[in-house]
């Protein structure tokens, strides 16, 4: 007889044959820990330059749209010259402002200018005069070498970037019919980040459109409360301007919820810091982990109320289902979404992690 006839059963057939003795069971509990469903997905991770953002060709920050009043309208020759010194077109517009300073009407300015895609000595003839700001768009384009390389680096900043300090605001997200554009608010608030990847550069020429990201400040309070001028140094306006992050600890997330939903608030309480455990048959469930991980898997999801649709795909009668990146959108779990609905509730910036990674990479100024 071989000695293949002698080998034990395995260890399934060996539970299911004999019933495990208190001791036994024991014994096998303090030498291999229950394993439970609620590990992890994800590990925690550190993101570098080659990782979520990946490794783009090339990096160029510009001005897209700039926008301010001066007291003087513009001389013929002034106009002429910031035309030629701006790669889109010129607005210059006599009229009085709609605004108030100080309590009082701001008669004293006479001309609204809007720029588009100035260059840096349309921007300094600026900066020597008495000019106003209270719109702006600073944008970054990232080329990359293939259309895979741009999509993920769309899908990381769709699920990791993150605006806070946003009050009642929600993403959105618009689609056409070439591509989408996510918004992290409404139209006309004072901090805008919009992101796209279907539409060619403004500044260059490629064969694969650039992912294109930017930010949008409206009025002249938020300018002064940003400290942001006319010519802002590039390199520091997108490292304060951008923030990647994760969730760092998922228990400690579920944890404060449950916290903030079992305490009775008309009397005072104490967090609990311990985790919340609980026995299903041989199993031990971390419920503090698994509310964790299902406010994630919930609240960071896009909803159909925040999906809409571009008036040209509208009018061509296209389904939202049918348009490009629709399904990637739907699957996609958002910190920022996480951030908005629950932040409210709970203070989420503790349990939140930044990602390094090195997203002005090789900025061409």
């Amino acid at each position: 007889m071989s000695k293949a006839c002698h080998r034990a059963p395995p260890a399934a057939n060996r539970a299911d044959d004999h019933q495990p003795t208190r001791r036994a069971g024991r014994q096998r509990r303090a030498s291999k820990p229950l394993a439970g469903p609620d590990t992890p997905e994800d590990a925690p991770f550190t993101a570098t330059s080659l990782d979520g953002l990946g490794k783009p060709l090339q990096a160029i920050p510009y001005c897209d749209v700039i926008s301010g009043w001066i007291r003087e309208p513009l001389v013929t020759d002034a106009a002429a010259y910031l035309q030629r010194e701006c790669r889109g077109k010129l607005d210059a517009k006599e009229r009085k402002p709609r605004f108030r300073r100080s309590g009082r009407p701001a008669l004293e300015y006479r001309q609204r200018l809007t720029l588009r895609q100035p260059t840096r000595a349309a921007l300094e003839y600026l900066g020597q005069h008495d000019f106003m700001l209270n719109y702006s768009e600073f944008a970054l384009d990232r080329f990359y070498g293939t259309a895979n390389e741009l999509r993920d680096a769309l899908q990381f900043i769709i699920a990791h970037a993150l605006v806070t300090n946003r009050g009642d605001q929600m993403v959105s997200v618009c689609f056409g019919r070439k591509g989408f554009t996510v918004y992290s608010g409404q139209r006309g608030a004072p901090n805008l980040s919009v992101t796209y990847a279907d539409k060619a550069s403004k500044v260059a020429k490629s064969a694969i459109p650039p992912l294109h990201d930017e930010r949008r400040t409206n009025g002249a309070r938020a300018h002064r409360r940003k400290q942001l001028g006319v010519m802002p140094d590039q390199s520091d306006f997108w490292e304060e301007n951008q923030c990647f992050c994760y969730i760092a600890d998922t228990e400690g997330l579920g944890r404060a919820y449950n916290n903030a939903m079992d305490g009775d608030i008309s009397l005072p309480r104490k967090s609990r810091r311990k985790p919340k455990l609980m026995r299903i048959g041989s199993t031990i469930i971390n419920r503090d982990l698994r509310m964790g991980h299902q406010l994630i898997r919930t609240l960071g999801l896009f909803r159909p109320e925040q999906l809409s649709m571009s008036k040209e795909a509208e009018a061509a009668g296209c389904k939202m289902e049918e348009l490009p990146g629709y399904w990637s959108i739907m699957s996609v779990i958002s910190i920022q979404n996480l951030y908005d609905r629950l932040n409210p509730i709970i203070r989420i910036d503790r349990f939140i992690g930044n990602i390094d990674v090195n997203a002005n990479f090789n900025l061409a100024c």
